[in-house]
């Protein structure tokens, strides 16, 4: 709700679904569901409550590849979260997925679901993970390569990781525009606009990750201080230079 004093009190109460994406389901995680009931190992809510991969396995939850953030478009309740990746399924670059409740309700059973963008070089970015919707209601995107991956391989195009701007051409085909870049082997995290639009909060995380990961190799950051300083994480503030945030943003 965005008010601490009701939010930590939102999981005292309630029930627990599972999605199963292929059908469009949530699905009750409880001993109420007859699936969970025939188990002996969830047979109580405790152990659904503590066992609760497990449990929406049984269930019949899908897998997904890595989930991370997930957004809510408050223009009108669209849900999108951030698959990030899963090289052991083939899944490499990761995904921007979008889940339409059924009739607008939050509490529906039913839901549909697409792939709104796939990462790889046609798209611009790869491994999404935390997202955030801009004062013009455009959806941002963080990505999250790891220092050992990132410019190898089928990463080879994406050197950095890297904040982008998710938009769709006349065709409808989603983009993602690069925004700013990572130090080297960083992660941006945690993006947030101020209230009044005039600057991004970002959280710059292990930046230098990859330093001594290789005989040779020492520090491969000085993040923020530059020289010969040791890399630190950091939180910064963007700015637009000319104040002009209208078109800064989009």
């Amino acid at each position: 709700t965005g008010d601490p004093q009701k939010d930590q009190d939102l999981l005292l109460e309630g029930s627990l679904y599972v999605a199963n994406m292929s059908k469009g389901e949530w699905i009750l995680l409880s001993p109420e569901n007859p699936t969970l009931a025939k188990d002996e190992r969830f047979k109580d809510l405790r152990n659904i409550l503590v066992n609760t991969r497990e449990a929406a396995k049984t269930a019949g939850g899908t897998k997904l590849n890595r989930p991370e953030d997930i957004k809510i478009d408050p223009s009108n309740g669209d849900v999108y979260f951030a698959l990030t990746n899963n090289a052991d399924v083939g899944d490499i670059y990761g995904s921007v997925n979008l889940l339409r409740e059924h009739g607008g309700d939050a509490a529906a059973k039913k839901f549909s679901y697409e792939t709104f963008a796939s990462g790889g070089p046609r798209t611009g970015l790869a491994c999404p993970d935390n997202l955030t919707f801009g004062p013009k209601n455009t959806l941002w995107a963080c990505t999250d390569m790891s220092a050992a991956a990132m410019g190898q391989g089928a990463l080879s195009a994406f050197e950095r990781n890297s904040m982008f701007r998710l938009e769709t051409d006349d065709a409808g085909s989603v983009f993602a525009r690069h925004f700013i870049q990572s130090p080297r082997d960083a992660e941006l995290t945690g993006p947030c606009f101020l209230p009044d639009g005039s600057g991004l909060l970002l959280s710059v995380q292990h930046p230098g990750e990859g330093s001594y990961a290789k005989a040779g190799v020492g520090l491969t950051s000085h993040w923020p201080e530059g020289g010969n300083s040791k890399p630190v994480s950091t939180v910064v503030c963007v700015i637009p230079a000319n104040g002009n945030t209208e078109r800064f943003w989009r």
